[in-house]
């Protein structure tokens, strides 16, 4: 029980971190131009999935941050199941966009734009690429491993990225409003396109796998002594 409370506690921590991140580097695009991959300003930020990725993990902590408090005062709450799948949710589309910025666009922008290692993690993408995905990730591992998840509800984790994917194509090639700013839409060549699309797809499923192989490691071992 001691465990639980403390757990509590710095999960409200990091929730209430997420959001507050989250606001900030969005913020930012109101007052200077973005850095590496999103140098753009204003209300365009919208366009990337990294944006609205973490707006969804923020709404998402905001729900959990609500069940964080209220169990500060009756211990014995249990975070509906509808609120865990949401968080869920939210941290895989986060940990999306920190998978794909390390292993895809980070190499692409070194390749191709002779960019620094770590020119997409500066500034506000500090916060939007590495610390908020990686502070979701614990939270849900860890700190939130006693909030029970039915596996049945995973291929919600697919969701963002679908929907994501569906606006983006539409946008780049059908309507031809946005640039293929990711590089996904290869012009049109369907023999290309379908690379990304199943490699993203692919990582969402693996996140959700690692999430309840960790969760269920974690679950099973106690941190703190009562």
């Amino acid at each position: 029980m001691k465990e639980k409370r403390i757990f509590n506690i710095v999960d409200l921590v990091f929730n209430a971190l997420v959001i507050i991140f989250t606001i900030g580097a969005v913020a930012y695009y109101w007052f200077k131009v973005g850095t590496g991959n999103m140098q753009v300003v204003g209300s365009t930020c919208f366009r990337f999935f990294t944006i609205d990725s973490n707006i969804l993990c923020a709404i998402t902590c905001a729900i959990m941050l609500v069940f964080n408090i209220r169990r500060l005062k009756d211990k014995n709450l249990v975070t509906p199941q509808w609120a865990v799948i949401a968080k869920f949710l939210g941290m895989n589309s986060v940990m999306v966009t920190f998978i794909v910025v390390v292993i895809g666009l980070t190499p692409m922008n070194m390749i191709m734009n002779g960019k620094p290692l770590f020119d997409l993690f500066t500034e506000n993408s500090f916060f939007l690429h590495f610390l908020c995905p990686v502070m979701a990730f614990i939270s849900v591992v860890i700190f939130e491993k006693y909030d029970d998840f039915d596996k049945k509800y995973m291929w919600l984790e697919l969701v963002a990225v679908i929907v994501y994917g569906i606006v983006y194509f539409t946008m780049v090639l059908i309507l031809k409003e946005w640039e293929d700013f990711y590089g996904f839409a290869a012009g049109g060549k369907i023999y290309i396109m379908w690379i990304p699309i199943v490699a993203i797809i692919g990582i969402a499923i693996g996140i959700g796998y690692l999430t309840f192989y960790v969760r269920g490691k974690a679950r099973n071992k106690e941190f703190i002594k009562d």
